[in-house]
């Protein structure tokens, strides 16, 4: 689970990359106006967000697009798969053919998946809901509305955050 905090290394490369200007060099950025500085700056797809919108943004982000792999994952934990032999049938998981569907081992793994499945298949849509009704309290509902434009853009009002 280190694509989490790897969000938060590509939200800072993002504010490198505004704060350089598309990586200019001092010296070419030194000999910008402010204004050309601002236009330039208004050209970049981060445009007017802050930092914090930007390193949310980036988390709500991967959370998003873990989200189904990582279920997938989960619930493939409690997948067998069943094959013949001459003699007898043999059933093991799906995600580690070292483990018999009729092994006491088995009914642990079954245990985690569904930890699991409570901890991610819920938490991830909970947490991006929980960062988003946060930033609207204390920020408002525009800085929200930017922040997690991903989620909005091409939607109507009543329908806004419909996939999560």
């Amino acid at each position: 689970m280190s694509l989490p905090p790897l969000s938060l290394v590509y939200a800072g490369l993002l504010i490198w990359w505004r704060y350089t200007i598309g990586c200019m060099a001092d010296e070419q950025r030194g000999q910008l106006t402010d204004e050309q500085q601002q236009h330039r700056k208004s050209k970049l797809f981060m445009q007017d967000r802050t930092n914090t919108q930007v390193a949310t943004g980036c988390l709500g982000v991967i959370l998003f697009l873990i989200y189904p792999g990582l279920i997938q994952t989960i619930t493939d934990m409690n997948t067998c798969d069943t094959f013949s032999f001459e003699t007898m049938n043999i059933s093991l998981v799906r995600t580690d053919y070292t483990i018999d569907c009729l092994s006491d081992r088995y009914k642990t793994f079954q245990l985690y998946s569904a930890v699991f499945v409570l901890a991610y298949g819920i938490g991830i849509p909970i947490s991006i809901l929980a960062m988003s009704q946060v930033l609207e309290y204390t920020k408002g509902r525009e800085y929200e509305m930017v922040t997690f434009a991903f989620l909005d853009k091409g939607y109507r009002p009543p329908c806004r955050k419909w996939e999560v």
